[in-house]
């Protein structure tokens, strides 16, 4: 998906901060110690690459629990709704899509999910 020259000339990705590309694979033995280390409360809502790394490893940073369900896992049935992702919105990436923010290396977007009426439909 390509951006506008616009879109793309007025936000670069800051100086220090790492495209999540880099990570697809997984996260070296020095970087996870770093960002181990470098965890704070503004962590996980900053958007510096230290809480790309915690949102992945949440239980490595904060307390967590396993909780075990009761029952059978309910499977959600699909209706997608392909239009979601043309939907526009104007942020510090510019104004684009949101396929095309999920596209583009300066977004610090690495999924979505929509349910609608229990569906999944984007």
């Amino acid at each position: 998906m390509t951006l506008s020259a616009t879109a793309q000339d007025t936000y670069t990705i800051p100086a220090g901060l790492t495209p999540l590309a880099t990570w697809r694979d997984g996260y070296s033995a020095a970087d996870s110690l770093k960002f181990r280390q470098a965890y704070n409360d503004n962590t996980l809502t900053a958007g510096e690459d230290d809480g790309a790394y915690a949102i992945k490893h949440l239980s490595e940073v904060l307390p967590a629990a396993l909780v075990h369900r009761q029952g059978p896992v309910a499977i959600l049935e699909e209706n997608i709704m392909p239009e979601i992702g043309e939907v526009v919105a104007t942020t510090d990436l510019g104004t684009m899509t949101l396929k095309e923010t999920m596209a583009d290396e300066r977004s610090r977007m690495e999924a979505i999910v929509v349910v609608h009426e229990g569906k999944i439909v984007f």
